[in-house]
């Protein structure tokens, strides 16, 4: 996480007490057992030091957020308050941390809900904890819709044992009528605030010694209308000067227009201050915090401990933030009055430079990008940005680094290579191609002037260009250059200009074999992919582990998940259909400790785990991945290659769930969707659609389920090419379709079966090869020659068993189940054909009335390594156990439905929380029981018994 976290914010500030104000501590007292309380007044009226007063002597456990403009960002936001709760108790942010680390998050909500969840579960674990205040201090500084919506949720599911108090000056919209109304919330209001003639007597006579009659209390309660600020400036004045004439010529309505404050402040009380304490006052108006040394840097002194003691003893113009670390600021109240001096002053430049350069040197870099900025030292700004962003792997919360971003003029931007490569890179994460592209123009044309004058120019010279584009050195230079060719790559590989991104794939092989190895990752992912697409899939695997293993060194999530979208998907075509999940589930959890679940391209990810829990016939599963991609969907905008893949896989979804008509139905909008978007059928240049069939093809594949061959056999009227995409792996697919059209039409298509069979052995694409014999052994059963049928189904399973695939044989139906049975008694994969048996009851048993609804209901919070886990146990069956001697317990038939899923024995242990010798036990008394040896044999009279 890029963003710091200031612990000055986080400590309550050190203020002297206006005045013992009894009456308002009671009323805070009694409003802290209604869950929210407002405290709302112009500044100076003593919201804070009120806050503060109750909080001492309540002496409850409290945790204080100091607000300012910076955190009117939803991350940075909720970043303080998880600050702020830590250090109540370090388990309640655990989870929401984590969230927060995920440098692409949008929907907050997620955030708080896991800070929700904690504070529900600490309550729990401690019945009714010691009561705790949350204390938002100047929350007036927040209007950003994100950040209102989710935190009048948090307000609503608190539990009861936190108080909210919140002081502002101005009403937020926090839904205060309702919450009022319902006894929920209290607000105290300027008026509740404002000293009473006789508070004023008192505060004068305590605070500064002032004695003044009746008439003169009256006067100024009747000018400043209780203004606790405008009430101690004026005594002051008064007292040094001894002079009323201007309070009694001041009008009421000046107050609030600080016309009166400013007369006292600045003509009477500042201008009174010696020449030193007034130099530091407007100096520091240079910066929001400043401790005793950035102050002594700035006024060039060593003396501004003693001055700065000296306004705190007055009680003037300063506030304490954190005493031991000696962190203050200015009141609010006369910031902009000083800093408007500060401007106005000859030295405000060296003034605002010389707190920079503190600022820089000591890593406070957000103060110094703001001086930086407002000094439009726009070479430094950048140097500061690459300080406070240093990585293109992990960059930050993309809401603050946007808001930084656009701090810069655009122009200005274009001119520092190093801000336009993140705006680039930002871009690409949200599928803005085309802006992408031209903030990469404007990287490379700065890239190509140094490889230009890299013999032109040396030394100084050389140095000093460099440096002013906002880089520091050659090895900027470098790194610039390569992350450049990585976004250009992925770029014009999408773009389907495939030559291109190969020639910068190896440009950035040869540059980072020598040197900084973090893209090298990206130069496998490239190789990978371009295999897949060329059917090369034992080149892609081979490519895509080491890429993987090259990204998570570099902890770079977003080339995990854009390797992952291809190597998953080649591991089940090549026949590790085991691994391929196995893989998918274990990165997703390592993107799930880093937070990374968030990010823009997890939607591919989750539309490949669908596919192949639809090969493992697991519908529910493959149901759960799929309502969380729509929400990935809901939070991104995805490009239309995306969305494609997602209706298609409804659709896919659908008439597996043996949901026909809805799945036509969704086929037809799909349709629909497909004209609108892709006019010309898949093109080269629609990369990531490539590798689905079109939606006429797989309308004709579906419409065969049926019983209708007609649109097969239309369809396959004309043969394959790459004239409508340049995807080898697509046509080789289609050629395999089209070979099923042709023997339908009564065609002898086995020469060309046998070729596109020896491909698929060659390449590596076992699903497909095992397609090849499926196809005739389909035909000939359905034609009544069993024997033949026979003899390519046998071959099938043979190759199947070993990968295990449910769906590839069985297509969501059990028609071939007298082959399978046929392939049992001739001992062909007795165990594999008896799941497939298994899974054929299961497909029977299956009546889905409508689409399944998400189990996780309206839940924003999605953790998907629970739905990967909390696969509930299958149901257990009811066996005819009249014949047997002795009765299954009802653990032994759970242990034998597992058993015929095709789960191992610690499988069998893990799902039923049982040790594996107790499984092993289990299995003993089965055999016994059933009166087998074996584990095949006990899957046969099972299948007998169900």
């Amino acid at each position: 996480m890029n963003q710091t976290v200031l612990q000055t914010k986080l400590s309550m500030p050190h203020v002297g007490s206006l005045l013992n104000r009894q009456e308002l501590l009671s009323r805070l007292t009694d409003y802290s057992q209604h869950g929210l309380t407002l405290i709302t007044a112009p500044s100076g009226y003593g919201k804070t030091s009120l806050v503060v007063d109750w909080m001492n002597s309540s002496k409850c456990s409290y945790c204080w957020l100091s607000i300012d403009a910076k955190n009117n960002v939803a991350s940075s936001f909720w970043l303080y308050v998880c600050a702020g709760l830590r250090r109540l108790d370090k388990s309640i942010t655990k989870k929401a941390e984590l969230l927060l680390e995920n440098s692409y998050i949008e929907e907050y909500s997620t955030v708080r809900d896991a800070l929700l969840e904690s504070l529900e579960k600490l309550t729990r674990k401690w019945n009714r904890p010691h009561q705790l205040v949350m204390v938002f201090d100047d929350f007036h500084h927040i209007d950003d819709a994100k950040i209102l919506e989710s935190f009048n949720i948090f307000l609503d599911y608190l539990p009861d044992w936190i108080n909210v108090v919140i002081t502002s000056q101005d009403l937020p919209e926090l839904k205060l009528p309702a919450r009022c109304s319902k006894l929920k919330a209290n607000v105290l209001l300027t008026q509740d605030l404002a000293f009473s003639v006789n508070q004023i007597e008192s505060f004068l006579k305590i605070k500064l010694s002032l004695d003044l009659d009746e008439e003169k209390i009256a006067s100024l309660f009747d000018k400043t209308e209780g203004w606790a600020a405008a009430i101690q400036l004026a005594g002051l004045a008064i007292k040094s000067t001894g002079d009323t004439s201007k309070l009694n010529s001041a009008s009421s309505a000046s107050f609030h227009e600080n016309n009166f404050l400013s007369e006292f402040l600045f003509e009477e009380v500042f201008s009174r201050l010696s020449t030193q304490l007034k130099e530091l006052l407007v100096n520091l108006s240079a910066v929001e915090f400043f401790t005793t040394e950035l102050s002594d840097h700035i006024n060039q002194s060593d003396r501004s401990q003693a001055l700065i003691q000296e306004l705190l003893d007055a009680g003037l113009f300063i506030s304490v933030l954190d005493a031991k670390e000696n962190w203050y600021r200015l009141h609010s109240l006369f910031q902009g009055w000083l800093r408007s001096q500060l401007l106005k002053s000859a030295h405000s430049e060296a003034i605002r430079q010389r707190a920079y350069e503190w600022l820089k040197q000591n890593g406070h870099y957000d103060q110094a990008l703001d001086l930086a900025l407002e000094l439009r030292h726009y070479t430094s700004a950048a140097r500061i940005f690459r300080c406070l962003y240093p990585s293109l792997q992990n960059i930050g919360h993309l809401d603050c680094v946007l808001k930084r971003l656009g701090e810069f003029p655009v122009e200005i931007i274009k001119e520092m290579p190093y801000l336009s490569i993140f705006k680039s890179a930002i871009d690409l994460h949200f599928y803005h191609y085309e802006e992408a592209q031209l903030y990469m123009g404007y990287v490379e044309q700065i890239s190509r002037k140094f490889l230009q004058e890299r013999w032109l120019k040396k030394g100084p010279e050389r140095t000093n260009e460099i440096y002013r584009v906002g880089l520091e050195n050659e090895g900027d230079v470098t790194f610039l250059t390569s992350g450049l060719k990585v976004l250009r790559s992925v770029v014009e590989r999408f773009n389907g200009n495939v030559i291109l991104a190969k020639e910068l794939d190896q440009e950035i092989r040869a540059s980072n074999q020598r040197e900084d190895q973090r893209f090298l990752c990206w130069a496998h992912y490239g190789a990978a992919a371009d295999a897949f697409n060329n059917d090369e899939i034992k080149q892609c695997i081979s490519k895509g582990l080491v890429a993987i293993d090259l990204a998570k060194k570099y902890d770079d999530g977003a080339c995990v998940i854009a390797i992952l979208s291809w190597l998953l998907p080649a591991l089940n075509f090549n026949g590790q259909l085991k691994l391929a999940i196995k893989m998918g589930e274990q990165n997703l959890s390592w993107l799930e400790k880093r937070a990374l679940l968030n990010l823009p391209t997890i939607s591919t990810i989750y539309l490949v785990m669908v596919g192949l829990y639809m090969e493992v016939n697991q519908l529910e599963k493959a149901w759960d991945f799929y309502y969380i991609l729509l929400k990935c969907l809901e939070e991104f905008e995805e490009p239309r290659e995306t969305v494609f893949r997602k209706n298609y896989t409804y659709v896919q979804l659908l008439n597996m769930s043996g949901l026909t008509s809805l799945a036509f139905s969704a086929l037809e909008k799909l349709n629909q969707y497909q004209q609108r978007h892709f006019p010309k059928g898949a093109t080269s240049g629609e990369f990531n659609v490539l590798t689905q069939l079109d939606v006429t093809a797989l309308s004709a594949l579906m419409e065969l389920k049926t019983g209708n061959p007609f649109p097969l056999t239309q369809w396959a009227c004309q043969e394959p090419s790459l004239e409508k995409h340049q995807c080898t792996m697509r046509l080789e697919y289609e050629r395999l379709i089209y070979t099923a059209g042709k023997m339908l039409m009564g065609e002898d298509m086995s020469d060309y079966l046998t070729q596109l069979y020896v491909r698929s052995e060659q390449r590596g694409v076992l699903m497909r090869s095992i397609g090849c014999l499926l196809i005739p052994a389909k035909m000939y059963f359905g034609m009544g020659n069993i024997e033949e049928a026979r003899v390519y189904f046998e071959k099938a399973i043979v190759l199947a068993a070993p990968c295990q695939y449910i769906n590839l044989i069985l297509e969501g139906e059990g028609k071939l189940k007298p082959l399978i049975e046929l392939c049992i008694k001739s001992g062909i994969e007795p165990e594999y054909c008896q799941r497939l048996l298994v899974e054929i009851k299961v497909i029977g048993k299956r009546k889905y009335k409508a689409e399944p609804q998400p189990k996780l209901g309206n839940k924003k919070l999605i953790q998907t390594k629970s739905i990967i886990e909390s696969e509930s146990v299958p149901k257990i069956v009811e066996l005819n156990q009249s014949n047997l001697v002795e009765k299954l317990s009802h653990r032994e038939v759970e242990v034998l439905e597992l058993l015929s899923l095709g789960y191992r024995n610690k499988e069998i242990s893990e799902r039923l929380n049982l040790s594996i010798s107790t499984v092993k036990r289990h299995l003993q008394n089965i055999y016994g029981k059933l009166k087998v040896n074996s584990r095949t044999q006990a899957l046969v009279q099972f299948n007998k018994l169900n």
